[in-house]
């Protein structure tokens, strides 16, 4: 089922074997709505398939390059291996015989995960509607990597350290001056209990 606003489309699942978690496509086809998208999968056949929202593929060379009309299904398609989930990453190893997506089927938002090919950060695009992909330029084997970082977390911990500064400041700014007022504190005792000479 997919939900949007007050509308939503459900679809069977008419594979005969489930998708890998993640894996690799050498073409990608585009869509401009929601019912489109809801066509493609219900037409598509059993092989996995990668579907871009057409602004993205208009925003992005490479994708274009990618584009083919007509079936959804590829031609080509690459299984990922060597796997490592953490609680906010999931990595792959993946092996790509020439340009094309990589996809993984975790649904995320774009700007709150960081994607990495090989070590290197890179655009994270949104495939079949709510779905992690990203591009691989050329042919060769690839570390994958998606790390959860919310897209203003980096502002959130910058705010909570130049507080922490500033509590810290404050607490010894009154914690040097209550030192300053109880030493001065016998002295002034003193002052009023020495007596008055006539």
């Amino acid at each position: 089922m997919i939900v949007t606003g007050s509308a939503f489309f459900c679809f069977s699942d008419t594979t005969t074997s489930p998708w890998p978690r993640a894996f690799y496509v050498d073409r990608v086809t585009a869509y401009d709505s929601l019912q489109q998208l809801v066509e493609h999968i219900r037409t598509a056949g059993a092989e996995p398939f990668v579907v871009v929202e057409r602004r993205d593929i208009d925003a992005d060379p490479r994708l274009q390059a990618l584009t083919r009309p007509g079936s959804v299904e590829s031609s080509t398609v690459v299984r990922a291996r060597d796997y490592v989930l953490t609680n906010n990453s999931t990595s792959l190893t993946i092996d790509v015989p020439a340009p094309g997506v990589v996809y993984l089927g975790e649904a995320g938002a774009v700007g709150d995960f960081v994607a990495t090919l090989n070590g290197e950060r890179v655009s994270q695009l949104t495939a079949n509607y709510a779905f992690k992909a990203l591009v691989a330029p050329q042919a060769g084997t690839y570390r994958v990597a998606f790390r959860y970082w919310p897209r203003h977390f980096t502002a959130y911990l910058a705010s909570a350290v130049v507080g922490l500064v500033l509590w810290t400041t404050i607490l010894a700014v009154a914690w040097k001056y209550l030192r300053a007022s109880r030493a001065a504190e016998p002295s002034m005792k003193r002052a009023d209990q020495t007596p008055c000479t006539a």
